[in-house]
């Protein structure tokens, strides 16, 4: 049976950064708190196309990148007792984003059902509050 708790992630922009957050959980219905969870970004473009971030230099691109992902970092409660299921990453260089712009964020883990989260997010604008989860992809 198939999760159909509260998933996905969420976006913050909060002054000079965003914060990428996901509640993840395995196909049972357990909190994920282990593994790797990697973050991608990418700049949707006028024609539908894609720009994919690269961490390295902070810019979005078409060619080859240095570094395609980040990890994100799960979260506890209770001084450290409580596995929580929330993976965060912060991003503090934005002088890669466009006011206006329209994001993806994408979030794999393994042992996350499903493997693969996306969320389409809008920079600086109103929109961050009003993020749609997309399809995932169920690897």
């Amino acid at each position: 049976m198939g999760v159909t708790g509260n998933q996905g992630i969420d976006v913050r922009q909060t002054g000079n950064r965003l914060i990428f957050r996901a509640f993840l959980q395995d196909s049972s219905g357990a909190v994920v708190t282990t593994g790797t969870t990697n973050v991608g970004l990418y700049e949707v473009q006028d024609d539908g196309t894609l720009k994919s971030y690269d961490w390295n230099d902070n810019t979005f691109k078409t060619t080859a990148l240095t570094t395609e992902y980040q990890t994100a970092t799960h979260q506890t409660g209770n001084n450290s007792t409580t596995n929580t299921g929330v993976w965060t990453k912060a991003l503090t260089t934005l002088t890669g984003f466009t006011v206006g712009g329209i994001y993806l964020v994408q979030l794999r883990n393994t042992g996350a059902y499903p493997t693969i989260q996306t969320r389409e997010f809008q920079y600086g604008n109103e929109q961050d509050r009003k993020s749609t989860r997309l399809n995932s992809s169920h690897t």
